[in-house]
């Protein structure tokens, strides 16, 4: 997890995923911008979003990086520029939350849902190159219970009704595997290392920024 937000960092991310998922992507593959990724040769175009807050990212990489640290071990200035929600336990971080509020449970599929339907207007709109294949990649890091799984699918295709284009294929990466929604309502899940393709992204963006 970047601490900083990159979306080039998470547009890699998602390509390199696909890529690794799917056999249909070819090398000639280009960055391009409405969608982020577009393979003229495969007629396949990948549209990548990340499905939460920027706050809500520097919350999770906060706690990654100091849960379970005791108070004297975590930089006083990161404790009070911090704009979460922290509990102390025995000295230690017990707790860390993006907000003090009480958040339904359902929070991380509505944010899902809600990028989704962004999305879609984005490719039903003038400026959007629409492919024969048009996917969505949405980073969230949520957990995806089969409940979860079932209200995506069903409001998906609830959504979907009201465009003319949507998207064929919307992958999902959640905190433990990457779920693959079908616009026929069809699923796959797969599991993936998250540290691996993200070590990847840094390399390829880091080389990238030296070629600029």
């Amino acid at each position: 997890m970047q601490e900083k937000y990159d979306k080039f960092f998470f547009e890699i991310y998602a390509l390199l995923v696909v890529k690794n998922l799917i056999s249909q992507l070819s090398s000639a593959v280009k960055k391009g911008e409405s969608p982020d990724w577009q393979d003229n040769r495969a007629g396949i175009g990948l549209e990548v979003t990340l499905a939460y807050s920027q706050h809500t990212g520097y919350s999770l990489k906060f706690a990654k990086d100091y849960l379970t640290l005791h108070e004297n071990e975590i930089p006083a200035q990161k404790l009070e520029n911090f704009k979460g929600y922290t509990e102390f336990r025995d000295g230690k971080l017990f707790l860390v939350s993006a907000s003090d509020q009480t958040l339904p449970g359902n929070k991380h599929v509505q944010d899902l849902l809600e990028h989704l339907q962004i999305k879609l207007g984005k490719l039903n709109s003038p400026h959007f190159k629409v492919f024969k294949h048009n996917y969505l990649f949405e980073y969230s890091l949520c957990v995806f219970s089969e409940n979860d799984i079932l209200q995506f699918k069903n409001k998906m295709k609830e959504i979907n009704k009201a465009y003319s284009f949507v998207f064929e294929r919307v992958f999902i990466q959640t905190l433990s595997e990457v779920i693959c929604f079908y616009e026929n309502r069809f699923l796959e899940r797969f599991v993936i290392s998250r540290q691996e393709f993200e070590e990847k992204a840094k390399e390829f963006r880091d080389t990238y920024y030296l070629k600029m």
